[in-house]
């Protein structure tokens, strides 16, 4: 079971701020984060980098831009199991 506990480290000791829920002497693996105190300019950080990534990225694929109804006919239409035969089919619209 994983915990996240957070902790102060004072002399060469991790003390943690609420007691996790382990046994006396269990040994455990230590992954050390350091915590800012102002999460706001990691975050700043983090969406400036995604803003850049967007304007240097190519997004587009260079295909055709489908109508919804189009789309909706991709996703939705019928399948055929074999698309070989597609020439052999045929649609029947019934109103």
């Amino acid at each position: 079971m994983v915990q996240v506990v957070a902790a102060t480290f004072k002399d060469g000791v991790f003390k943690p701020d609420q007691r996790p829920a382990l046994a006396e002497s269990a040994r455990v693996r230590l992954m050390v984060e350091p915590i800012d105190g102002d999460e706001s300019a990691r975050r700043e950080e983090s969406w400036a980098m995604l803003q850049r990534l967007r304007t240097i990225s190519k997004l587009n694929s260079g295909g055709d831009r489908l109508t919804r109804d189009q789309l909706h006919e991709r996703l939705y239409g019928p399948k055929l199991a074999h698309p070989k035969d597609a020439r052999d089919f045929v649609m029947e619209v019934e109103e």
